[in-house]
Formats: C-alpha cells, sequence, structure tokens
C-alpha cells in the first residue's frame, strides 16, 4: 500500500513517497516549494501521510513506590521538576502509567514547545491527514535492541539525542541541543562531552550511532574517549541519508495497524482545506445563518406555544377535577383523573364478568337432565348469548327457548336454527338471545 513519509527540520522538508511495490522517491524541499512540489503525492497518499520532526524532548521513566494512577498523576509534577532543565510550562508532557512487580511507573515524553509548536504548523500548512506524527530520534530508536545495556545517539543538525532501553522495556531519552552543525567547533564538542559524560551509564557494552553523516564521525570520536572499551557501532547505511530513512519510516508506520505511543498528529479539522480554500463557505456563510437563525426562532416560538397549551389543559383539567372531586386535594390533575379512570374501567370488568357468572348459573337451573340435550357450544360476549347442541325432536327445542325465556337475566330469545340430522335421529339447533339492561 502506497504512502508519505514527511520529515520536518528547520532547514527543510523531506518527503519519501513509499509505492505499491516498494520502490522509493524522495524529494528534499524547502518550506515554501513543498506545497507546490508535493501536490500529486499528497493527493495520492490521501490519509496514509505519516510525519516526523527534527526536536529536543526527553522521555523519563519514574518510578514509584504505590501503583495508584491518581495517586502518581498527583505527586509526578513535583517529581519531574528534577528533570526539567526549564520551567514546566515550556514542555509539552504527553503521559504513560503503568506498573511492574507492585511498583508504579509514569514514562512522560518531554517536547519543548517551541519545537512542537513549530513542527505542527508546518505539517498543517502542508496538510491536517497525517496519521502519525513523532520526535525523529524516538521513532527511529524504536528499531533498538531489547538489551538494557544498549545506548542509541542519535545526532542531527540541531540536537544529540542519547536514547537507552530500560531491562523492563521503557525507554528513556535525553536531547542535548548541540547538532551536527555545531560539531566542527571544539567548545560545541567540549561541552556536548561533558553532557554526554553525565547521561551515559557507567560500562555501557555497545553504543549505537547514527543520523546526520557530517555529525556521525565526530560524535563516535567524543563518545570513544567517553566509553573507550565500548562497542560503537555506526548505521549499516552510509549515515549521509539519514533524512531520507526518517522520511521512509514515517512512511511505512502510516501505513501500520498499531499506531505509536507517541502520536502527536493533531486532529482533524471539521472544515475540509480544501473547502475553506474553494471559497464556498462566505458565499453560503450569510443564507446558513439565517436560516439557522430563523431555524432556532421558530423552535423557540413553537417551544413556548406547547408550553402555553399545556398550562390551559392543566388548569381545564384541574376545573374538572375540582367540579367531580370537591374533596380531594390536587396535586397533580392528570394524574389523579387516570388514576380515577383505571379504578372505574376495574369496578366495571368486574360488574361485567359477575353478570357473566349469574347469567350461567341461572342457565344452569334452568336447562335440567329432563330436556334430553347434546350441548356442543355456549358462548356470550357484551351481553349476547348462543348457544348450539342437538336435541330429540322439535318439541325438545321448544322447551329450551320457553325454559330461557322465562328467566329474568335473558330477552329476546329466538331460534336461529332447527333442522335434522343427515341420519334423521336429532334435531341440530341455534338458539342466541341477550342479557337485559
Amino acid at each position: 500500500m502506497s504512502a508519505l513519509g514527511l520529515y520536518f527540520e528547520a532547514t527543510g522538508l523531506t518527503a519519501a513517497w513509499l509505492a505499491d511495490d516498494g520502490a522509493v522517491s524522495v524529494k528534499r524541499l524547502s518550506f515554501d516549494a513543498a506545497e507546490t512540489e508535493l501536490a500529486d503525492w499528497l493527493q495520492a497518499a490521501g490519509s496514509r501521510i505519516g510525519a516526523a520532526f527534527a526536536a529536543e524532548f526527553r522521555l523519563r521513566t519514574i518510578e514509584f513506590p504505590f501503583t495508584q494512577p491518581g495517586k502518581i498523576r498527583q505527586v509526578l509534577p513535583m517529581q519531574l521538576e528534577d528533570h526539567l532543565p526549564a520551567a514546566a510550562v515550556t514542555f509539552e508532557q504527553q503521559v504513560h502509567i503503568g506498573k511492574i512487580d507492585e511498583r508504579g511507573l509514569a514514562v512522560v515524553q518531554l517536547l519543548a514547545k517551541a519545537d512542537l509548536e513549530w513542527a505542527r504548523s508546518s505539517l498543517l500548512a502542508l496538510t491536517p491527514n497525517a496519521r502519525t506524527f513523532e520526535a525523529d530520534a524516538l521513532m527511529m530508536s524504536e528499531s533498538m535492541a531489547s538489551d538494557p545495556n544498549q545506548v542509541a545517539v542519535w545526532v542531527t543538525s540541531q540536537t544529540t539525542t542519547l536514547v537507552r532501553r530500560h531491562a523492563f522495556g521503557p525507554l528513556t531519552a535525553v536531547s542535548v541541543p548541540i547538532g551536527a552543525a555545531r560539531l566542527a567547533d571544539a567548545g560545541a564538542r567540549a561541552n556536548l562531552a561533558a553532557r554526554l559524560r553525565g547521561l551515559l551509564p557507567e560500562a555501557p557494552a555497545t553504543l549505537y550511532i547514527d543520523g546526520e553523516a557530517e555529525g556521525v564521525k565526530a560524535l563516535a570520536d567524543i563518545v570513544r574517549t567517553i566509553c573507550p572499551n565500548a562497542l560503537i557501532e555506526t548505521a549499516a547505511e552510509t549515515a549521509d541519508n539519514y533524512a531520507t530513512r526518517v522520511a521512509v519510516a514515517a512512511a511505512d508506520r502510516a501505513v501500520q495497524r498499531k499506531r505509536p505511543q507517541w502520536n502527536l498528529a493533531p486532529r482533524r479539522p471539521l472544515l475540509s482545506p480544501e473547502l475553506v480554500k474553494s471559497g464556498l463557505l462566505p458565499a453560503i456563510g450569510a443564507p446558513l445563518a439565517i436560516a439557522i437563525f430563523f431555524t432556532i426562532v421558530a423552535t423557540v416560538s413553537g417551544t413556548r406555544k406547547l408550553h402555553v397549551e399545556a398550562d390551559a389543559n392543566r388548569s381545564e383539567m384541574t376545573a374538572i377535577f375540582e367540579r367531580n372531586f370537591p374533596r380531594t386535594r390536587i396535586v397533580d390533575p392528570l394524574r389523579q383523573m387516570q388514576a380515577v379512570v383505571d379504578r372505574a374501567g376495574n369496578k366495571a370488568a368486574a360488574g361485567a364478568a359477575g353478570k357473566v357468572i349469574d347469567g350461567l348459573a341461572d342457565f344452569h337451573d334452568r336447562i335440567t337432565d329432563a330436556s334430553n340435550i347434546a350441548l356442543a357450544e355456549l358462548r356470550t360476549s357484551t351481553g349476547n348469548w348462543t348457544l348450539r347442541g342437538d336435541a330429540p325432536d322439535y318439541g325438545g327445542v321448544e322447551r329450551i327457548k320457553s325454559a330461557i325465556e322465562s328467566s329474568p337475566t335473558f330477552t329476546d330469545v329466538r331460534v336461529q336454527r332447527a333442522e335434522q340430522t343427515v341420519d334423521k335421529s336429532a334435531i341440530r339447533f341455534s338458539l342466541a338471545w341477550s342479557e337485559k339492561p
């Protein structure tokens, strides 16, 4: 999958296009020419853009005798004071909290705000679609072996960064604002040697040096004087393409499924830059604002109208309730009225059930075994009754009809059907009647 990698330095921009077949194309550009020269790559890459920047930073792992994240965050600012060369407000902080062997850990990345703001504004001026945005030395140092005695030193044009891996995993990194551009000066070399001597462990087994070509050799000479017994290795590739390797690594990270831990990519804007540059927003802004205004006015007025209608309905219900239940204290007329209706419905349902039971008892008393009928169906619904069955003869049907008519409960008894069965052994009949009001 193709991707674009960008590496921002104070002196310019390096862009690396990683094609689908693995081929790499590189451009070294000034910031003024970047937007024009990279237009095709930016459009083809879409959101598959990774970026890195050169910056002074520190990465510290601080241990605590407790593991509660809240407590660690509370005391962390005081612990960081020993690791800051300037006021805390001049640094951008990112913190990851964890634990190991019942000890709390806070891994803190500290970036000079001036460097980060410059790099982020340079990135946003070119594209808002970067997926990853990382400090270069920290990104490249992730390829270090897991040997805790290994130390890597990265030199760019402006900074030298020492990175050390701990036995339990996290890195510690410290940047010094002395880069390859100043290592030709004897005083700068002596200053860097003194700083590295305080940062390096007592007896590092291996020292790995990488960075820009003009600084790698001078840095190797400085490190040999500090750690004469350490094994010193330099980048396997020629160091003069360090910026290219950073840009290619950034492009590769843009297509990785796992995002980097220290991702500083700016959030995408709500409005795309293309839409802003098109000039459509000023054209549609005024009509859109007017439409939104009238929508808000209509919503507010509609809401007020609903409140007025609700208050009027409440007053009317209160008046109805007071007329029908003058001795009842009114709290919520709607709920109280609903409770009255529910009780009345339950009472009506109970009365209807009682009438059905009374009707069944009356029917049982009047239709005796002497009637000699075979009852097939007896049904009642909303005061209407239906009886179906077989009688020995037409006289039996008439006797049943007369018995039901003599009941004080029933009225309007009528024969719906009366005919002989196929074998002429009985009269099949159907009677219907109603309950008296």
